[in-house]
């Protein structure tokens, strides 16, 4: 199992459980956090040795991550697992994919890269080294079918995770003493490259609400030191909670562009979401790999921009203070964006899709291997949520 991320880490691990549930005898091995470590997983590289953003921080540590690449290569050429379950990570699992490939391994991806939106060419690697998608959204089952694909439409996790939040406060309370989540991504690259954003927008919000408060969840990718020192002098608080405990407690959420874009959504938390990558990678995206799409997956849903995408050169304190106040201050532009999201719900596939990913795995090995059930494949197994 290769799982790169916080969020690809905590999805992964409720997948083994489930799995070990209906086999005690699976073993599990590969690449992960302290989710996976937690369910027995032998973790051989930690999640953040392989999660990188940005050509930059890609070329600053290419030596070693070429070494974490080739240790999980050779580990899996040399003992053969049953199988390999990749999670999302396209830079990483799809050279892996190769290899596993040429070793006899099946593989399996979970939480398919954004080839509908940019650098559609992989579709050729995916065609050639994956033996089956589960893939989390409708529209992407349609992509993969149309070029030829096997692919299985498991829903998202987050809908059996995330329960809409109650009302929020009051008006006056929000305008006396608004409350702000400010999500700044789970990797260091990330946060790096947001961290200047987000300290001019605190000291912009501050002018305005001099009693606002801000809260920052700490990732588990990333220690809270570094979190620390990155928004040292500003008047914040961080969590260790989580996101989904932040966000609840807030008025609105500002929030890097990817998984947690998603996660507010379903609280029906008000929210804009913000990017920026360093140039060179900017310029890769655009002009060579095409990205012509919504970021956020809420406006990709609903086809239409739900929520305010500040990304590179809109990706301005300026800019996101102003949606913000419009955010705490405009009651009919706040309903109209609550309601928005209370629909992105409906497009995600509905309950149980975990229950749905481990059935679909496991339907994934019969097919794909002939080996007697004797002989270690976990045949005729039923998840068990069902």
């Amino acid at each position: 199992m290769v799982a790169g991320e916080a969020s690809a880490d905590l999805h992964a691990a409720r997948i083994v459980r489930d799995l070990k549930a209906n086999d005690p005898s699976l073993s599990f091995v590969g690449v992960g956090g302290k989710h996976l470590q937690g369910e027995g997983m032998n973790v051989l590289l930690r999640s953040e040795s392989i999660s990188l953003v940005g050509l930059t921080e890609i070329v600053g540590r290419v030596w070693e991550l070429i070494g974490n690449f080739r240790k999980v290569q050779h580990y899996a050429e040399k003992n053969k697992p049953y199988a390999a379950l990749l999670i999302d990570l396209p830079d990483f699992n799809l050279r892996l994919a190769k290899h596993l490939k040429k070793a006899g391994v099946p593989v399996i991806y979970y939480i398919s890269p954004q080839i509908w939106a940019w650098r559609k060419s992989r579709i050729h690697k995916i065609k050639k080294y994956v033996d089956r998608m589960l893939v989390l959204f409708e529209f992407e089952k349609t992509f993969y079918e149309k070029h030829g694909v096997p692919v299985t439409w498991v829903g998202h996790p987050f809908i059996d995770e995330i329960a809409a939040r109650p009302p929020g406060r009051p008006k006056a309370e929000r305008l006396s003493s608004p409350r702000f989540a400010l999500l700044p991504g789970s990797r260091r690259g990330e946060i790096r490259h947001h961290t200047p954003i987000l300290r001019e927008l605190v000291t912009r919000l501050k002018k305005r609400y001099p009693s606002a408060s801000f809260q920052v969840p700490v990732a588990p990718t990333v220690p809270s030191s570094v979190m620390m020192e990155a928004f040292s002098g500003l008047d914040i608080t961080f969590s260790e909670k989580g996101t989904d405990a932040v966000v609840r407690w807030s008025d609105a959420a500002v929030v890097a562009s990817g998984t947690a874009v998603l996660e507010v959504t379903l609280t029906e938390t008000p929210m804009c979401l913000y990017y920026l990558l360093n140039k060179s990678t900017a310029f890769l995206l655009r002009k060579v790999w095409g990205f012509d799409m919504f970021i956020g997956i809420s406006n990709l849903l609903m086809g239409r921009e739900i929520i305010r995408e500040f990304e590179q050169e809109k990706a301005r304190a300026d800019l996101i203070a102003e949606e913000c106040q419009r955010l705490i201050e405009d009651d009919t532009y706040r309903s109209e964006q609550i309601q928005a999201l209370r629909m992105c719900r409906e497009k995600l596939g509905g309950k149980n899709a975990l229950d749905r990913t481990t059935l679909a795995i496991m339907q994934s090995l019969t097919m794909l291997d002939s080996k007697a059930p004797s002989e270690g494949a976990p045949f005729g197994l039923v998840p068990s949520h069902s």
